[in-house]
């Protein structure tokens, strides 16, 4: 399975993969799966939900185009799941990816390697969301 993020950059010798020579991204693929799971749901129903063009939001679930970065969480939001479930991102895909990555260096190098994941991942539990209120935490 290939990672969503890094498919546009794809090289093929000299010339760039197009879009119409590669398979569908999982992104298009979920927004297909999800649309599909509420009966009755069109996608001029999701693109008046999110304010946009039906042709825009048709661009994505046909993988002709990417949902810009600032429209992730209103399609989790409309969907009802999470960006990381909208993207299909967990910690166990991470992880081996990470492993395939790293198999190829040295024992040493994979220590070092898995030390900076662990602390980022330690990290990343005990760390407040940006923009939220000491209300919040108080409670």
């Amino acid at each position: 399975m290939r990672c969503w993020i890094c498919y546009n950059g794809i090289k093929k010798g000299v010339t760039t993969l197009s879009k119409r020579n590669r398979m569908s991204t999982p992104l298009a693929e979920r927004l297909q799966a999800l649309r599909a799971g509420m009966e009755g749901v069109s996608m001029q129903d999701v693109a008046d939900a999110l304010k946009i063009p039906k042709g825009t939001y048709a661009n994505w679930e046909m993988d002709r185009a990417d949902p810009p970065l600032s429209m992730l969480v209103p399609l989790a939001d409309f969907y009802g799941v999470t960006v990381d479930d909208l993207l299909e991102v967990n910690r166990v895909s991470v992880a081996q990816h990470i492993a395939r990555q790293t198999a190829r260096l040295n024992a040493a190098d994979q220590e070092a390697v898995q030390r900076i994941v662990d602390s980022m991942a330690e990290a990343s539990v005990h760390k407040k969301p940006r923009g939220r209120s000491k209300e919040m935490y108080e409670a």
